[in-house]
């Protein structure tokens, strides 16, 4: 989850790395903010589990994911 922030988020979001798809950089018109280092940490980690690169944790399987 990104939370809001009063540097430019004005809701919380969520980056779903299953679902992932390019896009052009012509694309992308405004940077609204930066990812925190623990959240960049986080994307790369689910990216990473989503193209089977790494086995997701024990702990983080849930029912949901059944």
């Amino acid at each position: 989850m990104i939370e809001a922030s009063e540097n430019g988020l004005s809701q919380t979001s969520v980056a779903l790395a299953f679902q992932m798809r390019a896009v052009p950089k012509a694309c992308l018109l405004d940077r609204i903010r930066d990812l925190t280092e623990n959240e960049l940490g986080e994307l790369e980690l689910a990216t990473d589990e989503a193209l089977g690169r790494v086995e997701p944790e024990a702990d983080e399987i849930t029912s949901n994911d059944l």
